[in-house]
């Protein structure tokens, strides 16, 4: 059987004709049309043109007459298998781009609820995108306020917020040389070239006395399209910021209007311990620093897009941080409680970026069954985690104990690291750290005794003792895929603590240090 390819094609390459047994369907040898056309024309008499491959003086005949290797032919269908391929991919997508992907974002933008527009009031990743970053065209001929909006907190417990527009947001939290704890707000905004950019703020004032007497008075001021509303209460001292959507003017263009605002939130020095601040929205970057010396019931960080850094060493109870797009590093995180109230609970996600966290434990009481709790996630990203117990001695009078760990890390894609040292043995430790296709290593004191396991599906498992130690090691399965075991003294008692590595592919890797 012959076959050709290309023979109608438009490419630049000379058309192939294959010769096929009946068989096997595979090419013996290749030739070019034109070849054979002319052969043809010789023997018009002798009508069909045959080949008789089954002999061998035929076929070596033809071989020398037509010398084009079958190469050439396995070259021209593989090239007609890619071109079919590199069409079908570039159709799919063309399909997912302009109707999956665009008929998703139409959505988001035209099928908002109305009320979650409204001034701001939703402050999650419903917020309008356009204030995650802003242009510095946008900003050309932004006015720069001389002064910045400033308001005391009166409650032991602040949130701020940030709702729609297109602004871009920095936020700092520290201690300073202020008598209480203050919010300040700079910022620089566009105007149109006949504004006046020395224009005074807009002040409204809202009365929280008519329904609830608790609620107490909301501020808003109002300065080229910034809107602050501030508000107080017995318990909560509140900041609602987002920007209004509009146009200005300059040489007969019209460009949307944007701002940058930039928030500090300052914590007298004096100050021994506060109660919780929370910063949530689409904010650009959120950095905390010089809390060494203040205590928090709570400090939550959150942000759409930015990064959360935080310097020295932060003391809260409660520390949560949650970034959508961005990297979190958080230096040290410590208990605020050094008399046994109250264990540390640190939760840091981000969606998209890695993560960095330090961790400092102290003892609690001998009565306090809640333990120590740790989460560390990424969904795209590395993870990097470093667990000890705290340098300074605690001051309770109370009898304590080093505190129970219960530490989950993970990520999708991307490497876990884990550096955890025990306070003693008898302080004991929960591990579960994860990933989907990267490496999970743990470092662990040497003062652990219980359990581990160790798994892999591709790549290999490893659990290596610490030189000089007194514990010994036994594995109910070993293989180089996993490890399943315990880290045990003579006494063989049974131990609480357990330590789970596991990712799909990639090393699972446990060392034990002194």
């Amino acid at each position: 059987m012959t076959a050709c390819n290309n023979s109608h094609s438009s490419s630049r390459h000379q058309p192939v004709c294959c010769v096929y047994t009946g068989t096997e369907n595979q090419p013996l040898l290749g030739y070019h049309p034109h070849q054979y056309q002319q052969q043809q024309q010789q023997h018009r008499h002798q009508g069909e043109y045959h080949l008789n491959i089954s002999d061998e003086k035929n076929y070596a005949s033809l071989e020398a007459e037509y010398p084009q290797s079958t190469s050439q032919c396995e070259r021209a269908s593989r090239r007609k298998k890619f071109r079919r391929h590199l069409l079908l991919l570039l159709v799919l997508g063309f399909v997912y781009f302009t109707f999956f992907h665009s008929c998703r974002n139409n959505y988001f933008h035209q099928h908002q609820d109305p009320d979650t527009f409204g001034r701001g009031s939703n402050t999650d990743n419903n917020s309008d995108r356009s204030n995650i970053a802003y242009p510095d065209s946008c900003l050309k001929h932004a006015d720069t306020w001389e002064k910045p909006w400033v308001f005391d907190i009166d409650a032991a417990n602040f949130q701020l917020k940030f709702g729609q527009g297109s602004m871009g947001s920095r936020v700092q939290v520290y201690t300073g040389a202020v008598q209480k704890p203050t919010f300040e707000l700079y910022a620089k905004a566009s105007l149109s070239e006949d504004e006046d950019g020395d224009e005074g703020d807009k002040r409204h004032r809202n009365s929280g006395n008519d329904d609830n007497s608790n609620r107490g008075d909301a501020i808003e001021v109002v300065r080229h399209g910034v809107h602050l509303e501030f508000k107080q209460s017995l318990e909560l001292s509140e900041a609602l910021i987002w920007f209004e959507d509009h146009y200005v003017e300059h040489g007969g263009y019209k460009y949307r209007a944007c701002a940058q605002v930039d928030i500090n939130i300052i914590v007298p020095e004096s100050y021994k311990r506060y109660g919780s601040i929370s910063v949530e929205g689409a904010v650009t970057s959120i950095n905390a620093h010089d809390l060494d010396n203040i205590k928090f019931d709570k400090l939550n960080l959150v942000t759409a897009t930015g990064n959360v850094i935080t310097k020295d060493n932060i003391h809260a109870d409660q520390f949560s941080t949650h970034v959508s797009a961005g990297n979190a590093e958080i230096e040290s995180v410590q208990t605020a409680s050094d008399d046994g109230r109250e264990p540390l609970d640190v939760k840091v996600v981000v969606n998209t970026g890695h993560v960095v966290v330090g961790v400092e434990t102290n003892p609690v009481g001998k009565n306090e069954s809640r333990p120590h709790r740790i989460l560390v996630q990424a969904s795209t990203g590395s993870v990097k985690l470093d667990v000890a117990p705290a340098k300074a001695k605690s001051s309770g009078s109370m009898a304590q104990k080093p505190g129970h760990l219960q530490i989950d890390t993970s990520t999708n894609t991307g490497t876990v690291r884990n550096l955890i040292q025990l306070a003693s043995e008898d302080q004991t430790l929960n591990l579960s750290s994860s990933s989907r296709t990267g490496t999970v290593d743990a470092t662990v004191s040497d003062s652990f005794l219980g359990r581990f396991d160790l798994s892999t599906m591709v790549g290999n498992s490893k659990v290596v003792p610490a030189l000089g130690s007194e514990s010994s090691i036994s594995y109910e399965k070993q293989t180089p895929h996993s490890k399943i075991g315990f880290k045990t003294l003579s006494d063989n008692k049974a131990y609480e603590s357990e330590i789970k590595l596991r990712t799909i592919t990639g090393r699972t890797f446990l060392e034990f240090i002194k």
